[in-house]
């Protein structure tokens, strides 16, 4: 089993490559997808930072942001702790509404005890992307 920085470093890698069955294949069973108790995001419904459950709740979401352009996916830097790693990461995304959205964004992973995500967030603006989805 490879360290939990380790194993976010190869998903990044993937998401790069767009190799979304690796990333798929690092993920719990149950993992919680943008489990919030209550966030603005959701509220609005905005598509991608919707709730799900799963690897094909997560698989939903890279399809939803197959749709992107990507202009920028820049990993600045990665932190680990205990079962927890955080990518902080710039974007700058068309929409296929074509909004641009720019952003700075915490990328935050949970690692259960067999090494795989249990949970993944997006911390970022989410005024920004509320008004991007609209």
């Amino acid at each position: 089993m490879s360290h939990p920085i380790e194993t976010i470093q190869t998903v990044y890698a993937a998401f790069g490559r767009g190799d979304i069955a690796f990333i798929l294949a690092q993920l719990a069973p149950d993992i919680a997808w943008e489990h919030w108790p209550n966030h603005s995001a959701h509220a609005a419904g905005v598509p991608w930072m919707k709730e799900r459950q799963g690897p094909a709740g997560a698989q939903q979401f890279f399809e939803l942001i197959a749709g992107f352009t990507f202009h920028r996916f820049d990993v600045q830097q990665i932190l680990a702790g205990g079962n927890e790693v955080i990518g902080r990461v710039a974007i700058d995304v068309t929409l296929p509404n074509g909004r641009r959205v720019q952003d700075d964004e915490i990328h935050w992973f949970r690692f259960n005890q067999a090494g795989q995500i249990d949970a993944f967030r997006h911390y970022l603006d989410s005024a920004k992307h509320i008004e991007a989805a609209r």
